[in-house]
């Protein structure tokens, strides 16, 4: 079952370069055929379990800052929204973060629509097109902040996804906490990408933290 939503969570879109969003593809050769620069790169994701197995993949960058892809760990990353919108066919999500639209037109194989909100307007003048070109009237792109976006009362998903960052940090946690809190009587289920990760990161910092201090360090906390 996995392995048809691993699949199923590659982009499905095309290339883009406009507006300063692009998206492009990549290849990962296995591990022989591999230059000494990508196989150290390789050797370091392998650490936390994060390299991708060989194959072409897809990529967006914004204003040449890497946002997301479609790597092996990524889709695994996103995994269960799209179980949890399986377990709701005919249903509702909201997606908070369009990214490269993979988790949305995944979830889209089950639920009948999709909400999107989005920051970036360039993003849903890209990827968000080919969406809607894909998709009509059963995804529907909001150019808004998760944080502070307004809902008409009573409005509720059976699946509620936030990814609206780009990367691995504890800094992320409060946000997640106040998005979970906005969202907490609006779904029947809701996650946050790299959550358990982002947890797991400040575990370890304030072990790191709390080592330092009988070592006699005296200064801030992480």
């Amino acid at each position: 079952m996995n392995d048809d939503k691993m699949h199923r969570l590659r982009y499905r879109g095309p290339d883009i370069d406009d507006f300063g969003v692009r998206v492009s593809r990549f290849e990962i050769k296995p591990l022989n055929e591999m230059d000494l620069g990508m196989f150290i790169q390789t050797l370091h994701h392998n650490q936390y379990g994060r390299a991708p197995d060989p194959g072409i993949y897809a990529t967006l960058t914004v204003d040449g800052t890497l946002w997301m892809s479609d790597t092996t760990a990524e889709r695994r990353d996103h995994l269960m929204p799209v179980a949890m919108a399986d377990m709701h066919p005919r249903g509702t999500g909201l997606v908070n973060g369009l990214g490269l639209g993979c988790v949305t037109a995944a979830m889209l194989d089950s639920l009948e629509h999709v909400t999107v909100v989005e920051l970036d307007s360039r993003i849903i003048a890209t990827v968000g097109a080919w969406l809607l070109a894909e998709y009509g009237k059963r995804v529907t792109l909001l150019q808004g902040d998760a944080l502070t976006v307004k809902w008409v009362p009573g409005t509720r998903w059976d699946v509620v996804w936030h990814d609206i960052w780009p990367n691995f940090t504890p800094d992320n946690l409060p946000e997640m906490a106040t998005l979970h809190r906005r969202y907490a009587r609006r779904c029947a289920w809701q996650g946050s990408w790299g959550e358990a990760e982002c947890k797991w990161m400040r575990d370890e910092e304030t072990k790191l933290y709390d080592l330092a201090v009988t070592r006699g360090y005296t200064g801030p906390r992480p």
